[in-house]
């Protein structure tokens, strides 16, 4: 299909990439508190930042943080990934850059992104044995999220569809035979790919 997921990141990893990403936004340099704001927790934006210096991708001076020449060519990789996104988001979501903020750290595939527009819908809308890879679940509840993870709604998983009833779709999730019923207001937050002909 074209789109690459990586696995889970730790914290400080994804710190840093949304160091890189917010200069980049900011025009390649910002003041310490703005990206303390941006990260939302002080020390880990400060470990993140120190980190990237000591990496060569930033350049400090004072209060001011900047991207090196480096610094640049990796946030602007991010940032390419990052605005794809939410140009395959804005058609589902009020706030895409905002929902792109939780997928840009598992994607790593701008090309294969790109051949996603135009083939990506709500679970909603997949017809009776459709198969569709899941993009990303759009749910701001923790509860319904991690409850739907635990059921194996995850980003990069394979799902079919069995059964579709007025209030609820029957699917099938991954290789194995997992069969859920999804509550069809929330299978329209769950954005699936279709696959490839």
């Amino acid at each position: 299909m074209g789109i690459t997921l990586v696995k889970e990141k730790n914290l400080l990893q994804i710190a840093k990439e949304d160091v890189l990403r917010f200069l980049r936004e900011m025009n390649g340099d910002a003041s310490r508190n703005s990206i303390y704001q941006e990260i939302g927790e002080k020390e880990l934006a400060e470990r993140a930042i120190n980190e990237l210096l000591h990496e060569g991708l930033l350049n400090v001076k004072d209060d001011k943080v900047a991207l090196s020449k480096d610094g640049r060519k990796e946030a602007e990789k991010l940032y390419r990934i990052h605005s794809s996104l939410e140009e395959i988001l804005k058609e589902f979501v009020d706030e895409p850059h905002k929902a792109a903020h939780s997928m840009e750290h598992v994607v790593t595939d701008v090309k294969g992104l790109r051949m996603l527009r135009g083939r990506t819908l709500p679970l909603s809308k997949l017809k009776r044995n459709e198969e569709a890879r899941i993009l990303t679940v759009l749910e701001k509840r923790p509860t319904l999220l991690s409850r739907l993870y635990g059921v194996g709604i995850i980003p990069g998983r394979k799902i079919r569809t069995i059964t579709l009833a007025r209030d609820f779709i029957l699917v099938l999730i991954g290789l194995g035979n997992r069969v859920v019923s999804i509550d069809k207001d929330v299978a329209k937050k769950i954005v699936v790919v279709k696959e490839e002909d």
